[in-house]
């Protein structure tokens, strides 16, 4: 039961965790909230827009994990129509698709399939490093590049061999996607860290923002839009927030879900006092991603239907002696269909590439994938996209990326820790706490991991004041 005192909590951020966390604490009986969102929405780095013929994510794209061991799944389900695509729910498998070789001859299907599983095998290996301790002291990228070369020895044929190479390199443009950003930047021994839910990847038909519209009208009356913190004063008893507008607000207890990137920019200036050091070299250590999507509309579609979109086979030459900025567009994985949108595709880019994407004007993104397209199928004649949408989590001021992973500095889950302990006032009493996915050390990166720190941190408070 809770006490008699309602406390004043302010929860910063209206992404999923903090919707989470301000669901479940008036849940729990603490009802004196106040949530302070940055932007003019709610959803953080969940966003669905309309976009062609359907909805598109710009955000979020998947259910990690489609069980009920994920909490995000359980929400959904409790809305069974944003699942149910056709009276069955739709999983996406990464193992989809057909290869093209820029400027050289296509791959037929049957030896794409053994380029799928020689990569995956390699992946797997490459995740098993962690499980089993036996990972070396290289870079993601060294690593890889060592199981490329070790894989197509084995290759006798020599045609076989080279197509194979230029599909393994052509996945770089996935690691970077699924890393997080540049595999340079990651170290090999970290990359099977993560807790994968079973169940798959799991599409949302409904739109991924609705799978929690029954979160946000528990406390819709609660959100105040475009009101960016840019003050933690923790230096008295109570907590003092200052908002870019120059409104204060005095609080008991703060919990704070912005994402990563935003830390690492603005930790300096955000609290008073400073943050312990741990907590400083936690923000500054954990790697914090660069993945973008573009979504391409055309007059009519030159694909054909159900082969989950189009990849592409780049080769070791085009990956390794990649140019930025020029070059941008070779950080393209490949071109994926998009449910219920029978005009459009989804470009997917990792790394600096996807950097330098969200800076370009939409004339030149239009261009630049006009030409990869050609040279893919071979079709000068093939038209371009008419419109597009591009993300731009990196260069949002309120973002500055798009999800956590593991750096090169060794002890990534040990900083997730460190990044999630409460700041205390002197008598114990947790003032500001942190939430988001960068803060749980089995879902970083994920929609579930945000969910699960935001329901933490609410609980932990729930349990104070009891």
């Amino acid at each position: 039961m809770i006490s008699d005192h309602q406390p004043h909590i302010v929860v910063i951020g209206a992404g999923v965790s903090g919707i989470s966390a301000a669901a479940h604490l008036h849940q729990g009986g603490l009802t004196n909230i106040t949530v302070l969102e940055g932007t003019k929405r709610w959803g953080g780095r969940v966003r669905t827009e309309t976009f062609g013929q359907s909805l598109i994510e710009v955000g979020a794209n998947w259910i990690h994990g489609g069980s009920y061991a994920n909490p995000i799944f359980n929400l959904a389900n409790q809305s069974p129509d944003l699942l149910l695509h056709e009276g069955q729910i739709q999983r996406f498998s990464r193992k989809n698709g057909l290869f093209y070789r820029p400027g050289k001859k296509n791959v037929e299907k049957e030896l794409g399939e053994i380029g799928f599983r020689l990569f995956f095998d390699i992946e797997r290996q490459s995740a098993e490093l962690y499980n089993q301790g036996k990972g070396k002291n290289e870079t993601l990228a060294q690593w890889i590049e060592n199981k490329f070369n070790e894989e197509l020895d084995k290759v006798s044929d020599s045609e076989d061999k080279e197509i194979l190479e230029d599909i393994l390199w052509g996945m770089i443009n996935y690691l970077r996607l699924h890393n997080g950003d540049e595999l340079e930047f990651s170290s090999a021994n970290l990359y099977g860290c993560f807790w994968d839910i079973p169940g798959g990847d799991v599409k949302i038909p409904g739109g991924y923002i609705n799978v929690f519209q029954p979160l946000v009208d528990q406390i819709h009356d609660k959100i105040q839009f475009e009101s960016e913190v840019i003050k933690i004063d923790q230096s008295q008893n109570k907590v003092c927030l200052t908002t870019r507008a120059g409104n204060d607000i005095e609080c008991d207890h703060v919990i704070l879900t912005a994402s990563l990137g935003y830390l690492k920019e603005n930790q300096a200036t955000l609290f008073l006092p400073s943050l312990p050091d741990a907590k400083i070299e936690a923000i500054n250590s954990i790697g914090f991603g660069r993945c973008g999507k573009i979504f391409l509309e055309f007059d009519k579609p030159f694909w054909a239907k159900g082969e989950e979109g189009l990849k592409i086979a780049w080769g070791k030459d085009a990956i390794k002696s990649q140019r930025y900025p020029e070059e941008w567009y070779k950080s393209i994985f490949g071109f994926d269909e998009v449910l219920n949108n029978p005009n459009v595709l989804l470009a997917w880019i990792g790394g600096e590439g996807a950097e330098i994407m969200e800076n370009l004007e939409d004339a030149e993104i239009i261009s630049a994938v006009t030409k990869v397209l050609q040279s893919c199928t071979g079709d000068i004649s093939l038209q371009g996209p008419v419109r597009i949408r591009k993300t731009s989590w990196i260069v949002d001021p309120l973002f500055r990326g798009t999800y956590t992973y593991g750096s090169l500095k060794p002890d990534l889950l040990t900083y997730i820790n460190d990044l999630a302990q409460p700041l205390c006032d002197p008598l114990g009493i947790p003032r500001v706490l942190f939430a988001g996915e960068a803060t749980h050390e089995t879902g970083y990166s994920t929609v579930h991991g945000a969910r699960f720190a935001g329901l933490r941190e609410a609980q932990r408070l729930i349990d104070q004041h009891k």
